[in-house]
């Protein structure tokens, strides 16, 4: 059953047993009511009696033709009503009573007083006034009817509004039903309601939030698996052809180290691209959010130096830090990761002898507009070379998966290392930038909002 059907009955159900209590009460009251109306009626109208049996024999019926009434001198009757029967209604002498003669209920009051007008001896007159029971509640149910007749009238009225504004309110509830029922696996575009009411965006939001990572995550899905078939293609040809030509190189008693360090370069090649794939596969906003904590660039960024120290060596390189102690809240291993990857590319192309230069400074958020988000302090992350430089149009090209900027035929990558770099810097909200460093080669700089309270 909808909700739209069951709210419906629901509130006509209240309504109808409101009404009907409202109508039981009104008649128990009406009925108490007129019960006092009439008794008064009967107290009134024998008073009259009585004061006419003391100076007169004929008596007046009563204009309402529901009172019926017995005079009694001792045990004679002396006058009735039309309608009221011979038999004495009471052998009681002041008071009300609830009777029945001739298959009647009577409602009776009886009063009496003594005079001497009539005869030698006092004896005393007895009023007796009596009303149908069934007149009364005859009475009462008119009552009941004339109020509850508006009401009972008014139901198909009030169900008629009912439906029509509970269908209207639940017209968002009934959309989003519709988009989802009609979504089917591949869909997965963002739900728009029209006048939806509070209650139900949160509902709607976090349905488009996961219906978002759902298509990110496969989009995801796609790309590596597109990608990677496509990147590891070559190193894997290559490697067949270093195996083949070892393998002749055997057979011929002529396999020199030249074709050992072409197959183990190529190894680390493929093993490289592996590493990379895993490494931004591994990043998702999921499990990111799950360890974000307080890291210290300065410390980070030193054994990132550290660590790729050898090769900055074997190319006779130099390198510079120049940083202080700053912290922001992000991925520790996603940071190291990330400077890693910028490290590694400026040593690629940076020639021989040639310089590196590593900055770290803060800043306030309003010089850099492209963090919206961002209202108190920035740390400022840069990397700079004395490469060849890169070219505008290879610029905006360098964090597309895969893409390698053609500067020397000799240096050889996976295209995959800034691609990782913008997604770490996205999940931490923050922004990536690259420009023409004053050195010569490229200036990758990296701005993330700084963790407040740090002195």
């Amino acid at each position: 059953m909808s909700i739209q059907r069951q709210l419906t009955l629901l509130i006509l159900a209240t309504v109808t047993l409101a009404t009907f209590f409202a109508g039981l009460y009104g008649y128990k009251s009406s009925a108490q009511q007129l019960d006092n109306f009439f008794d008064k009626e009967l107290q009134a109208y024998s008073s009259i009696l009585l004061t006419q049996s003391a100076y007169q024999t004929d008596f007046i019926s009563p204009a309402n033709q529901t009172l019926q009434f017995q005079i009694w001198r001792g045990d004679r009757l002396i006058a009735k009503s039309a309608n009221a029967p011979k038999q004495r209604l009471s052998n009681s002498t002041r008071g009300f009573d609830d009777v029945s003669v001739a298959g009647k209920r009577w409602r009776i009051y009886v009063d009496s007083s003594a005079n001497s007008i009539v005869g030698d001896n006092e004896k005393s007159v007895v009023a007796i006034v009596a009303h149908a029971n069934d007149l009364r509640l005859a009475a009462a149910e008119s009552v009941l009817i004339e109020a509850i007749a508006p009401l009972v009238v008014a139901l198909p009225i009030i169900a008629f509004f009912v439906f029509y504004f509970i269908r209207k309110s639940l017209k968002p509830l009934v959309a989003l039903s519709n988009a989802l029922t009609s979504k089917n696996s591949n869909d997965l575009t963002q739900i728009d309601i029209n006048n939806a009411p509070k209650e139900l965006s949160p509902v709607i939001n976090h349905l488009n939030e996961l219906l978002r990572r759902l298509s990110q995550a496969f989009v995801r899905e796609r790309q590596l698996s597109a990608n990677t078939a496509h990147e590891l293609r070559t190193p894997v040809s290559v490697l067949n052809i270093n195996l083949h030509n070892a393998l002749q190189a055997f057979n011929q008693s002529n396999l020199s180290r030249e074709n050992i360090q072409e197959l183990q370069s190529n190894t680390d090649r493929l093993a490289h691209v592996i590493e990379q794939i895993i490494a931004l596969h591994r990043f998702t906003e999921e499990n990111f959010n799950e360890h974000r904590v307080a890291c210290d660039v300065e410390q980070i960024l030193q054994q990132v130096i550290a660590q790729n120290y050898n090769e900055i060596s074997v190319k006779s390189q130099t390198i510079e830090l120049s940083c202080n102690a700053q912290v922001v809240i992000g991925h520790e291993f996603a940071l190291s990761t990330m400077f890693e990857n910028i490290l590694k590319n400026a040593i690629k192309y940076t020639p021989n002898k040639g310089s590196i230069f590593v900055s770290v400074v803060e800043s306030d958020a309003h010089n850099h507009p492209e963090l919206k988000d961002v209202s108190g302090k920035v740390v400022e992350i840069s990397f700079e070379d004395s490469g060849a430089g890169v070219s505008q149009q290879d610029l905006d090209k360098l964090t597309e998966r895969f893409y390698r900027a053609k500067l020397t035929e000799a240096q050889k990558g996976s295209g995959l290392g800034l691609s990782i770099v913008k997604h770490i810097v996205e999940l931490h909200k923050g922004v990536l930038k690259f420009a023409n460093s004053p050195l010569g080669g490229l200036k990758v700089t990296v701005l993330l909002e700084a963790k407040q309270g740090i002195e």
